[in-house]
């Protein structure tokens, strides 16, 4: 089973960042920054929804390391970002 075209690249997008957290050269294009972002942002509210639906502080410990790292991949894409649109 494979998943739709859009959800394959924006995971895609999400593994890259993922992979390249330490390489702040070169560029990155804003569709992938997005997909990223979005990813991010989804998983990021699955874990809270899920703590809010137990209470118990297992999820918030869990989106706290998740916080932390994905904390220097964020910074890598973001530098990458900033370069490709001044460089444009």
């Amino acid at each position: 089973m494979t998943l739709p075209r859009p959800l394959n690249q924006a995971f895609g997008a999400y593994y890259e960042g993922l992979t390249r957290y330490a390489d702040f050269s070169g560029t990155t294009i804003g569709r992938a920054y997005l997909s990223f972002l979005i990813v991010n942002l989804s998983i990021t509210l699955l874990l809270a929804f899920l703590e809010y639906l137990t209470a118990d502080g297992f999820f918030r410990l869990i989106g706290l390391l998740y916080g932390l790292v994905l904390l220097l991949p964020g910074l890598a894409i973001t530098t990458r970002l900033l370069r490709h649109l001044s460089t444009r």
